[in-house]
């Protein structure tokens, strides 16, 4: 896409969100199943670009990850456009909170940043190309294209991979062109062309050809043909719905806002824009807007938090949950007996359970954290006290969270690294290698306080610090 199109772009979706403020259904509308769809354009790292002149629709990569982390920990199940179609076209049944990610043009930073992302999350998306742009090298762009566009061999090895559909977002319509009175999208009707104002059976047939093209070109080079139209600027109308049905299109994007139910027209589905300053929690909370949905938003504790990408990978991962009203607590203090049932689920949810009894005066069998206890203490994980005890409701403190975890994870080699903090003293002389290890490899940082680094090895573990350490070292 050229960078004035890209302006344009941006012009128009901000036009829409002003002007497409979602009515607002009953409440048993809001009961009702239904689908986002969000849709993003361009990845690139923050400050590289003047954000508001391209309205606010780059994302940071990183950021990027982070929403999609957020989706996915908060129960988000993202589908396929065959999915979304049987939905609102034969009310088939769809997995828990749906959701379709979209990107429009066909960018290489879709390739570079988000084709990897979802590939590691196990989740999907579409793509919508502007088929003309689609270079057969990445260095012979067109001369207008001033953001590259991924190659047609990328293109074919994201579908291949069964994670990106690649869809037509048209041939070569993604412009405005004068009518004789103003600029418009070039979808929307007809244009000037060569000096002269089109007819419009001129406007059908270029829109016919158009649409063809790209379906039957976008068939040859990744080997299936799309079935989805991504209209550039959302300027479809009746007549471009007639011509991308005869094509062979059996669906259609827009950029209206708004989320999809059972019978809605399938060639004017909503989509949700996402802003670069988005985070997960603002996505779902549009969603929740837009559906008229009073569900909570999850995690909505840890937003903007530097810990929040461990804490939801370790959601991901098994590990963590977080409360009924939405909350993960990050402050809250781990106990003795919270933290042996995190280890037993980290690590020893693939091995058999040792059935041996243990006999604490203080762990009940009818307790809920028996088991987990059971477990890491006759795996030789953890241990009690000389008195029989296990005091399962004291805080775990950071050197003792961190001498147990050190036991699953294998250090690097030869670091050149020099463990000096502050309150080293303070530091139980059967923890000092294992905190030394974690600190040389990067897995806790210390606390920097008028220049020296401090560990605070008594000091409870909270759950955000536990996250941070489990997500680091458990593995996928």
């Amino acid at each position: 896409m050229s960078k004035k199109a890209l302006i344009i772009l941006t012009i128009m979706v901000t036009i829409v969100l002003a002007v497409s403020i979602p009515v607002l259904h009953s409440k048993a509308q809001s009961k009702k199943p239904f689908v986002p769809v969000l849709m993003y354009h361009h990845l690139q790292k923050e400050g590289t670009f003047d954000s508001k002149k391209y309205g606010g629709v780059i994302i940071d990569p990183e950021r990027f990850e982070k929403q999609m982390l957020y989706l996915k920990a908060a129960g988000y199940h993202t589908i396929t456009l065959e999915q979304l179609r049987d939905f609102v076209l034969y009310n088939k049944p769809l997995p828990p909170k749906p959701i379709v990610i979209t990107f429009d043009d066909g960018y290489l930073s879709n390739y570079t940043y988000a084709y990897p992302i979802l590939k590691k999350l196990g989740m999907k998306a579409e793509i919508n190309i502007i088929v003309s742009y689609v270079p057969d090298e990445v260095n012979k762009q067109k001369p207008e294209v001033v953001i590259p566009h991924f190659t047609w061999q990328q293109a074919k090895e994201m579908a291949d991979s069964g994670i990106i559909e690649i869809e037509s977002h048209t041939y070569d319509l993604h412009g405005y062109r004068s009518n004789d009175f103003k600029k418009i999208p070039m979808v929307m009707g007809p244009v000037i062309i060569d000096g002269h104002l089109e007819t419009m059976e001129q406007y059908k047939e270029r829109l016919y050809l158009d649409f063809l093209r790209s379906r039957e070109i976008i068939k040859e080079k990744i080997g299936k043909a799309p079935i989805c139209l991504a209209y550039p600027f959302g300027s479809g109308n009746k007549i471009s719905d007639e011509i991308a049905k005869k094509v062979g299109f059996e669906m259609a994007f827009g950029i209206k806002e708004g989320v999809n139910y059972y019978g809605d027209n399938i060639m004017k589905l909503k989509r949700i824009t996402v802003r670069d300053s988005d985070t997960g929690q603002d996505i779902v909370e549009k969603i929740n807007k837009l559906s008229r949905d009073t569900g909570f938003i999850p995690f909505w504790d840890i937003k903007n938090m530097w810990s929040e990408k461990n804490i939801l990978s370790s959601v991901i991962k098994g590990i963590f949950a977080g409360y009924e009203d939405g909350s993960f607590r990050p402050n809250k203090i781990i106990s003795r007996a919270e933290f042996a049932s995190l280890i037993d689920r980290a690590f020893l949810k693939d091995k058999p359970v040792l059935q041996q009894e243990i006999s604490f005066k203080d762990v009940s069998q009818n307790a809920w954290y028996y088991k987990p206890i059971a477990n890491i203490v006759n795996n030789g994980i953890m241990k009690g006290y000389e008195d029989n005890t296990f005091k399962p409701h004291n805080p775990i403190t950071r050197e003792e969270a961190i001498s147990v975890l050190m036991k699953f994870y294998e250090p690097k080699e030869n670091i050149d690294f020099i463990f000096d903090p502050a309150d080293k003293n303070d530091i139980s002389s059967w923890a000092y290698d294992f905190i030394k290890k974690a600190y040389e490899n990067n897995l806790i940082a210390g606390t920097n306080k008028d220049g020296k680094i401090y560990i605070y090895p008594k000091k409870p573990l909270t759950r955000e610090e536990a996250a941070v350490l489990l997500d680091k070292i458990v593995k996928e």
